[in-house]
């Protein structure tokens, strides 16, 4: 939810449980976002080429603001999409696809640069808004996290990748600042000046972590199974 608006991503097909009118609208393979009144349900605007080729993605939409515009950063099926925020109309976009169209991970955004990864080989990028275009500024397979968002941080992402190693990487540059092996696939959660790192074994850690290092602080099993 930004302001007056729910931004919704298009199913790739109409979902048997939907019963409401608006489902036929929405729920189509041409589409991949979908803007909503927040109070009255309205649909505001729909976006996606109309050949279907960039289908919804999985990453929530990122809402952020460059020279006094408001836009919205779209990891769809098979590319990365700006946004008008209050039209939807597209602006610009940087091809971005993944085996099976799994871009799953939200973009992280900083000023006018978006961070982007997936996994099943895709690797990660940053690349710049100008207003206008996208314009790659580095591309590597040092982090591929297939469901875990990243964070970001004063300038560094930090990332429970798919290989099961945490890894700082600078932003400005794509430089891998330092990893460490710890949960498996592990989803990271900033709380104050900590880190909270659950991991699919069910273990939890609590853990500093700065460009200088990782610093595990207490540790507990709080889920069993799979």
């Amino acid at each position: 939810v930004v302001g007056d608006f729910f931004f919704f991503f298009s199913s790739r097909r109409r979902h048997t449980r939907f019963t409401s009118d608006w489902s036929s609208d929405v729920c189509s393979s041409d589409l991949n976002t979908v803007a909503f009144d927040k109070d009255t349900g309205e649909i505001i605007w729909t976006s996606g080429n109309v050949d279907g080729n960039t289908g919804a993605g999985y990453a929530t939409p990122v809402a952020f603001s460059w020279d006094n515009r408001d836009y919205l950063a779209v990891l769809a099926m098979k590319d990365l999409e700006i946004l008008e925020l209050k039209t939807g109309r597209q602006v610009a976009s940087y091809n971005w696809p993944t085996p099976y169209g799994n871009n799953i991970p939200t973009p992280c955004i900083a000023g006018n640069r978006i961070f982007i990864t997936a996994d099943y080989g895709a690797g990660c990028a940053a690349i710049d808004f100008d207003g206008q275009r996208l314009e790659e500024v580095f591309y590597n397979k040092d982090i591929m996290c297939k469901m875990t968002n990243p964070l970001l941080l004063e300038g560094h992402i930090y990332a429970g990748t798919s290989s099961g190693v945490i890894k700082c990487m600078e932003l400005a540059t794509g430089e891998i600042c330092w990893q460490q092996r710890l949960l498996g696939n592990t989803s990271l959660l900033r709380a104050g000046e900590r880190f909270l790192c659950l991991g699919e074994n069910g273990e939890l850690v609590e853990a500093v972590m700065t460009p200088e290092g990782f610093q595990e602080l207490a540790r507990t099993k709080t889920l069993d199974g799979k």
